[in-house]
């Protein structure tokens, strides 16, 4: 309380605040306010209200704006606090100085003015910021009667803005990948609905709002039992067991819509995460014609058989030569079936034989060079060249089976850059035993760049392709394997860029452009009954896509048929943006410790001579508990792990060593394409030697494991 007794500054000494304190201590004879005891009243009553309030407030008085604030503000000044006090608001705040003008012109007229989240450009920490306030001005009066200053409340506003745009933003980008992805669903020819674990509609497209001939207010949020009542138990049934069972389903019912239309529905149901996505189409037409048909057949058999009746009455010859004729005619199905046999154990034997060729060659070379390095045992310049024609061989098959494991498609997908000649180059041979000696395989390889793409999934793609090409082709076909470097600057699928074309042509049948308008969609497929799963060219797409890039199809009729692959191009050796150079082994630091684990004596015999030569300390265990029993006495740096081996895999040992230490790295090595086990355990970016591998490879991979643990680098199951 200000009284005549206490001056007004001690007064202000007394109050909580840190800004009436400074102002207490200011000496204001050197501004237009003059010394403090001399201020009027009316101002020595606002400046005691003002570093009272919790809100930021600051006086501006006089013509000047001379500024007086409390706490709350001074945090709103930053950096220019205590320096904006006494100051003129046009000094004190240069960058809005003209904003401040007229805030005193109408504020010393008597009139109010209101701001709400105004942005604004402050200097008030040395570097501009973009703030937005709510500010709220008034007039205040002197002891003459007349407005003499301006009040100003300032509230900052500037987080709760920003998050509200970002939100925005987000809800506007959710909402365009919804209506990208609702615009893909509404072009497909089949019905499709998506539905909960209570068979609850969740989504569907126009095709199945067409069929369901209701608005889509009555669909979504009911469950399939609302909204087809009349639907038979095991429809619902079929469903659940999809949802609980985790396996797609089948079903092809008859059934009657609530506006008395009948149809026959065609009905495939997938899984998705925690959902179901369920396709279904109107068949009703090829239902009829199977019914027409079978009539007709009724029919005729019926006819026969009373003409057979007839004809045996009347002549015992012409029933003779009937049953002759049939004879005949179930001893050519006989033939006939023979023969596609005979065709399908020929395609199948293609690539088997080829392969089983190829091993034996490889196992003989192997065979016939360490017999002769047992004779010639004293001769070593004789053993290492036998030696490294055996390791060759060793290696060739090692590339042989890792193709054959890459095409059982249980591989993750891993994108990394990729050289495609050299990918189509290693596949010469499996893609020639594919195609069979009728069909010529070319390639014309102009370009030698890397893209990034699953090697697995592009090797995969190529032989879909050639396989799609030979079934298309008569004998003597060519298929043509182009790449070419591609400037890709506007395009509706692709980023602008640089471009690797993988372009796959045969002198084929062709196709007609509604066969060709379809070709990309999953299922769909020209070839007869068992002969394709019309996944192939939709695989295809989808790994392209997978990849950053697309597959696109150009075909005549009569002509042949071209599918282009397009991947984006990188550096040979870019990894994630980053160069790695590649890596010698050297030798072992320290005198690390490693334990080998595998149930195969003589590969883990092999392997722990070779590493204790690299100056390691090894450890053997032959599985699992084994070396759970070995740690309990031994602390080895890092454990080499086998992924096959009975009562407990890799993958589980693994589990139940990090839950002793979970900082010990840990290599898997595998010589099977299956991963799902080790990533439930490791994560996707578990360490896995593929078998078999050279001993190199297993020291660099070792020395960059032990190096990362040295350096405190977390390890992926850390």
């Amino acid at each position: 309380m200000i009284t005549e007794r206490v001056s007004f500054a001690e007064t202000l000494l007394k109050l909580d605040s840190e800004t009436a304190r400074l102002i207490a201590r200011m000496d204001w004879s050197k501004t237009p306010l003059g010394p403090i005891e001399a201020w009027p009243a009316s101002l020595k009553t606002l400046v005691a209200t003002v570093v009272l309030s919790p809100v930021g407030i600051v006086m501006l008085w006089g013509e000047d704006g001379t500024m007086l604030y409390n706490d709350a503000y001074s945090v709103f000044a930053g950096g220019r606090h205590p320096r904006l006090l006494g100051s003129k608001v046009r000094e004190g705040w240069p960058e809005v100085a003209n904003f401040n003008d007229n805030v005193m012109r109408v504020g010393l007229a008597g009139g109010t003015l209101a701001y709400r989240d105004q942005e604004l450009t402050l200097y008030r920490n040395g570097r501009p910021e973009q703030v937005f306030m709510n500010l709220d001005y008034s007039p205040v009066l002197g002891d003459r009667g007349v407005p003499a200053g301006v009040l100003a409340i300032v509230t900052e506003t500037t987080e709760r803005v920003r998050a509200e745009r970002r939100r925005e933003e987000a809800e506007a980008e959710l909402r365009a990948e919804r209506d990208r992805a609702q615009g893909v669903l509404d072009n497909m020819t089949e019905a499709f609905v998506l539905l909960d674990r209570d068979l609850r509609f969740l989504d569907l497209n126009a095709e199945a709002l067409r069929l369901e001939n209701r608005p889509r207010s009555a669909l979504i949020g009911k469950t399939h039992w609302q909204v087809h009542p009349e639907a038979a138990a095991q429809i619902g049934k079929q469903l659940m067991k999809a949802i609980h069972e985790r396996k797609p389903v089948a079903i092809e019912h008859n059934y009657t819509w609530g506006d008395g239309r009948r149809t026959w529905l065609d009905m495939r149901a997938y899984p998705v995460g925690e959902n179901l996505a369920v396709f279904y189409r109107d068949v009703s037409d090829r239902k009829r014609d199977e019914e027409s048909l079978h009539k007709s057949q009724a029919a005729l058999a019926q006819l026969n058989a009373s003409l057979e009746a007839q004809v045996a009455e009347r002549t015992a010859d012409l029933s003779r030569a009937i049953d002759q004729l049939h004879a005949e005619v179930a001893e050519r199905e006989r033939a006939e079936a023979a023969l596609r046999q005979v065709q399908k154990m020929e395609a199948i034997g293609q690539l088997s034989g080829g392969i089983a060729h190829d091993f034996n060659n490889l196992l003989g070379a192997i065979l016939a060079g360490f017999e002769l390095i047992c004779r010639r045992a004293e001769d070593p310049r004789q053993v290492r060249q036998l030696a490294e024609a055996g390791l060759k061989s060793a290696e060739r098959g090692a590339r042989l089976t890792g193709q054959l494991l890459a095409f059982s498609r249980e591989q993750r997908i891993e994108l990394k850059p990729v050289t495609v000649s050299d990918l189509l180059i290693g596949m010469r041979d499996l893609l020639t035993r594919s195609l069979g000696p009728s069909t010529k395989l070319v390639f014309n390889l102009e370009c030698h760049g890397a893209v990034l793409a699953d090697a697995t999934q592009l090797e995969m793609a190529i032989l879909n392709l050639a396989i799609n090409a030979r079934d298309a082709m008569r004998p003597n076909g060519v298929l043509t394997i182009t790449t070419r470097p591609l400037r890709v600057s506007e395009d509706f699928e692709l980023a602008p860029g640089d471009y690797v074309e993988v372009e796959v042509t045969d002198t084929g049948t062709g196709m007609t452009p509604e066969v060709m308008a379809r070709a990309f969609e999953p299922f769909f497929t020209t070839k007869g009954l068992g002969k394709g799963t019309g996944l192939g060219l939709a695989q295809v797409y989808a790994s392209a896509r997978q990849a950053g890039g697309t597959a696109r199809l150009a075909s005549r009729l009569g002509e042949g048929t071209t599918v282009s692959i397009l991947l984006a191009q990188v550096e040979h050796m870019a990894v994630n943006g980053e160069v790695t150079p590649p890596r010698t082994p050297g030798p072992a630091e320290d005198a690390a410790e490693l334990l080998i684990v595998d149930d195969d004596h003589q590969l883990r015999a092999m392997l722990a001579a070779s590493l204790q030569d690299a100056g390691y300390r090894v450890h053997q265990a032959d599985g699992g508990r084994a070396a759970l029993a070995l740690l309990a006495t031994a602390a080895p740096d890092l454990m080499i792990v086998d992924f096959a081996m009975p009562e407990m895999n890799g993958a589980e040992l693994a589990g139940l060593v990090w839950e002793r230490r979970p900082d010990l790295p840990v290599i898997f090595a595998s010589g099977y394409a299956e991963t799902e086990a080790i990533e439930v355990i490791a994560g996707k970016d578990a360490v896995v030697l593929r078998k078999p591998f050279r001993l190199d490879q297993l020291q660099e991979v070792i020395a960059q494991q032990l190096a990362r643990r040295n350096a405190g680098t977390k390890t992926p199951a850390g």
